[in-house]
């Protein structure tokens, strides 16, 4: 509890230097633009007075160094604050400003502590200089109610004047209002026989078309049951036909099973003379494949050289063979058309002479037996 009042004298110093340094927004605007605009600065004198003051009286009384700290911080602060004013102020406000400054920080201040030194001595002086310097601190946080007194008296001529501008602007479009709910009225009346016109017109039109939309509704549906029974009719003859071949169908289905079973006998025996030629010609294979390795080895350096060759060769004649494959897909696309008939003609020649095929066939097996 004894350090009671050093804490809340602490804290009431950190809140007083917080208060000393909002300004600083305001000069921060002042030193970017170059400019102290419309800022008086009667009040950062005033201020640097009252804090010169009670720094007077916190070193003159004694165990009060936190009011003399708090309120030397505060004469620094405002000093910096006037000189930034006086350095951007126009010169008509510096020498307002440095008039200012010199009678109430200078003459004033001077004039203070000489007589509180001079003629007040000891818990007279003390009394004396802290009533004077609260009563400074009350007239300087009072003043802006005369601003705001001023500022009240200014706004009601203005507002008893923008309401008297008001009532004779709504006295003056009365007239006009009302002639043009007059026009209105009358334009409404001049389009009500327009309007109901056009609903008749619009309902006869209506009328007239309904017939000729029930007659064309009566043309679709007859015109939909004349063409019933051809539909009906072209249904039968689909049926008629697939009846009709369907014996064919079946028939051709016997045949190919017929032809089948014929002629497995004699797949068979191809089958088992393929198989005999197969075994009397192994040894005559690997005969062959033996001098097809050996003629192989010799021939492999001659390989390589004729590659070589090749591969300069087709290096050389690689552009005619692109331009011969666009000239030969060219040449293909207009034969196609011709190799399919050709082909069309060539299975219809196989199916004319497969008959003979097999029979020669049969004569050739038969003389290879015999």
């Amino acid at each position: 509890m004894e350090n009671l009042p050093f804490i809340i004298g602490f804290l009431g110093n950190i809140f007083s230097g917080l208060v000393f340094l909002s300004p600083v927004g305001t000069f921060n605007r002042i030193v970017k633009n170059g400019s102290t605009e419309d800022f008086d600065s009667l009040p950062y004198i005033c201020t640097l007075l009252n804090s010169s003051l009670w720094t007077y009286y916190g070193i003159i009384k004694p165990g009060s160094y936190l009011v003399s700290t708090v309120n030397g911080f505060g004469v620094i602060v405002e000093t910096i604050y006037i000189a930034l004013f006086l350095q951007f102020a126009h010169p008509k406000m510096r020498n307002k400003t440095a008039s200012l400054a010199g009678v109430l920080n200078l003459g004033i201040l001077g004039t203070i502590l000489l007589l509180g030194q001079l003629l007040l001595h000891g818990q007279m002086r003390i009394n004396v200089i802290g009533f004077l310097t609260a009563g400074l601190t009350i007239i300087m946080y009072s003043s802006p109610f005369g601003v705001v007194k001023s500022l009240i008296y200014l706004c009601i001529p203005h507002v008893s004047r923008a309401q008297r501008y008001v009532s004779r602007y709504v006295e003056c479009i009365k007239p006009n209002v009302s002639r043009a709910q007059r026009y209105v009225s009358r334009y409404v009346e001049c389009i009500k026989p327009n309007v109901s016109r056009a609903q008749r017109y619009v309902s006869r039109y209506v009328e007239c078309i309904k017939p000729n939309v029930s007659r064309a509704q009566r043309y679709v549906s007859r015109y939909v049951e004349c063409i019933k029974p051809n539909v009906s009719r072209a249904q039968r003859y689909v049926s008629r036909y697939v009846e009709c071949i369907k014996p064919n169908v079946s028939r051709a289905q016997r045949y190919v099973s017929r032809y089948v079973e014929c002629i497995k006998p004699n797949v068979s025996r191809a089958q088992r003379y393929v198989s005999r030629y197969v075994e009397c010609i192994k040894p005559n294979v690997s005969r062959a494949q033996r001098y097809v390795s050996r003629y192989v080895e010799c021939i492999k350096p001659n390989v390589s050289r004729a590659q070589r060759y090749v591969s300069r060769y087709v290096e050389c004649i690689k552009p005619n063979v692109s331009r011969a494959q666009r000239y030969v897909s060219r040449y293909v696309e207009c034969i196609k058309p011709n190799v399919s008939r050709a082909q069309r003609y060539v299975s219809r020649y196989v199916e004319c002479i497969k008959p003979n095929v097999s029979r020669a066939q049969r004569y050739v097996s038969r003389k290879h037996h015999f």
